[in-house]
C-alpha cells in the first residue's frame, strides 16, 4: 500500500498535474484502494498541494491496512462522510478530485449511500483522477455495478485487469496508464498486455528487387450471396492495400448472374460444390472464408472437413463461423486456422449469452486457443490470442461500428499471414493496421459518417505511418 501510494503520486504528478496550485478533493473508502488513497493524500500534502480528504463511510470498518494509512496521515486531518446530509460537506471549489472509494474488491452492486456519493461525484465539474479502477467498476467484467465513477485518468496500479479493458470500462476510464510499483518478473509475466501501434513498427519488410507477386502471398476469398456482393470484394482489396500479391474472390456459379465487379485489381471464380472450390486453392498460400457468406446447411460438415484437410491456413469470419458452431465440443485440434468473431458470434459458438461471455471473456477464448486457434474477438476491446499469448488493444474507436468493418479486417489479416507471418502475428498486425487507417480516416469525416471503403482508402496512409 505504501508503494502503491507512492508511486500514484509521482504518476499524478508526471501525468496528471505538478502545479501546487491545484486545490484536491481526496475521497477515501474503507477498503486498500481508499488506503492507497490516504498514502497518496499524505505525500501530495508533503508536496505542497493543498489536500482535502473525505473517508466514506464509519472509520471503524476499515480494513487494518487502511486504518494504518489514516493514522500516518492524520485522523484529525479528515471528515467522514455517513449520510446524505454530509454530501453537502463536499467542496465544489477543488480543481482535481482523487476517486479512492471502491477498488478492484468491489463485488456487489452500488447501492445506498456509495450511490450517492458516486452519483455526487459525476455531477461535479471537476477533473477526476481514479485510482487503479473507476469506483464502481467490476475489475473482472469492466461493467458498471449499477454506478460508476466517469474519471477523466485512471492509473492503474501494476498491471491492468481485465475489468479495466471490458464492457462498460472504457466509457467510464477516460485515459489509461500502468504505474509501476516494481512488481517481480513473475508477476510481471502474469500481467495483461496491451498492445499499440508503437509494437509494429515496422510493419512490413521492405520487398526485394528481385521478387514477383506470388512472393507477397496470393490470397483466395470465398463468400458472397444475395445482397452481399461487395463484402468478399472488400476483403480482397484490403489484401492488396496491405501487400498481398493476388487476391481472388469465389462465389457459387449459381450467384454468377448476379456479380458486379468493384476492383479491377481483384480477380474472381466460380465453383459448384466443395470439390470444385478445392480446385481453386491451388497456387494459394491463404484463404478467407465467410464475408458475405450465407451457408446452405447440407454444406457445412463437408465443407469444414474439406477446408481442414486441405492444409491451407484459413481466416474464418461472418457467415463462415457457423461452421464451427460445433467445433468445442467435438474437441477437435484445429491448427492453421484464425476466427474473427463479434461477442454475439462467439456466444453462438459455446452455446453461451453474451452476458456470459462478457463475464470472463478470456475462460471463453481460451476454449478455442486450447484447440489450436488464434482468435480474434472483436469489440470496443479487442482481444487476440493463441495457445501461448494474448493481448488487448483499445486502438479502434465508436466509427467503426459500422457494415463491412469486419470484412476489411478480415483481407488486412490474410496480407500479413500470406506473407508469411505466423497466424497470431498476422492477426495482431491486422487488427492494429486496421485501426490505424480508421483513425486516419478521421481527420477527414465524422464518426458517424465513417464506412468500410474509407478505411480501404487509408490503408496506404496507416502503413506509411508505421514504417
Amino acid at each position: 500500500m505504501e508503494a502503491a501510494g507512492k508511486a500514484l503520486f509521482h504518476h499524478f504528478l508526471q501525468e496528471v498535474t505538478c502545479d501546487t496550485r491545484k486545490r484536491l478533493l481526496i475521497l477515501a473508502g474503507l477498503g486498500n484502494n481508499g488506503g492507497d488513497a490516504l498514502v497518496f493524500a499524505r505525500h501530495a500534502r508533503a508536496h505542497g498541494f493543498a489536500v482535502t480528504v473525505f473517508i466514506i463511510g464509519d472509520q471503524r470498518d476499515q480494513t487494518d491496512s487502511a486504518q494504518k494509512a489514516l493514522i500516518k496521515y492524520g485522523k484529525t486531518e479528515t471528515k467522514s462522510l455517513l449520510d446524505t446530509a454530509d454530501l453537502e460537506l463536499l467542496p465544489r471549489d477543488c480543481d482535481i478530485l482523487v476517486d479512492g472509494i471502491f477498488g478492484i474488491g468491489l463485488d456487489r452492486e452500488v447501492t445506498g449511500f456509495p450511490k450517492m456519493v458516486i452519483e455526487r461525484v459525476n455531477g461535479m465539474s471537476m477533473f477526476v483522477c481514479s485510482l487503479d479502477i473507476p469506483s464502481g467498476i467490476d475489475a473482472i467484467s469492466g461493467n458498471a455495478m449499477g454506478t460508476a465513477v466517469r474519471a477523466n485518468h485512471t492509473a492503474v496500479i501494476g498491471y491492468l485487469k481485465q475489468g479495466n479493458l471490458l464492457n462498460d470500462a472504457l466509457d467510464y476510464s477516460g485515459t489509461i496508464r500502468v504505474v509501476d510499483i516494481g512488481l517481480s518478473p513473475l508477476e510481471q509475466s502474469r500481467a495483461r498486455k496491451l498492445v499499440g501501434y508503437e509494437d509494429i513498427v515496422p510493419v512490413l519488410a521492405k520487398r526485394r528487387h528481385r521478387s514477383h507477386k506470388y512472393d507477397y502471398g496470393s490470397i483466395l476469398v470465398v463468400g458472397g450471396d444475395i445482397g452481399m456482393m461487395g463484402a468478399p470484394q472488400m476483403t480482397a482489396m484490403a489484401s492488396l492495400r496491405c501487400g498481398a500479391g493476388l487476391a481472388t474472390v469465389a462465389l457459387r456459379k449459381t450467384h454468377q448472374e448476379l456479380w458486379t465487379q468493384i476492383y479491377p485489381e481483384v480477380m474472381f471464380a466460380f465453383y459448384d460444390d466443395v470439390t470444385s472450390l478445392m480446385q481453386l486453392f491451388k497456387k494459394k498460400n491463404f484463404c478467407v472464408i465467410g464475408p458475405g457468406m450465407a451457408l446452405k446447411r447440407t454444406d457445412q460438415d463437408t465443407m469444414l472437413q474439406t477446408l481442414l484437410s486441405n492444409g491451407l491456413p484459413l481466416l474464418i469470419d461472418a457467415g463462415g463461423l457457423e461452421l464451427l458452431d460445433n467445433i468445442i465440443t467435438e474437441q477437435a485440434r484445429i491448427n492453421r486456422m484464425v476466427i474473427t468473431p463479434h461477442a454475439g458470434e462467439m456466444a453462438r459458438m459455446l452455446g453461451i449469452t453474451v452476458a456470459d461471455l462478457e463475464k470472463s471473456p478470456e475462460e471463453h477464448i481460451r476454449k478455442f486457443t486450447d484447440q489450436g486457434f488464434t482468435v480474434v474477438l472483436k469489440g470496443q476491446v479487442t482481444i487476440i490470442a493463441s495457445d501461448t499469448e494474448i493481448v488487448y488493444t483499445i486502438a479502434g474507436h465508436p466509427g467503426m461500428a459500422s457494415a463491412g468493418m469486419g470484412d476489411v479486417l478480415s483481407g488486412v489479416i490474410a496480407a500479413f499471414a500470406g506473407q508469411g507471418l505466423s497466424l497470431f502475428e498476422a492477426a495482431k498486425r491486422g487488427v492494429l493496421v486496421h485501426a490505424r487507417a480508421a483513425a486516419i480516416a478521421l481527420q477527414q469525416l465524422n464518426e458517424a459518417s465513417l464506412v468500410a471503403g474509407d478505411v480501404i482508402d487509408k490503408l496506404n496512409d496507416a502503413i506509411l505511418s508505421l514504417i
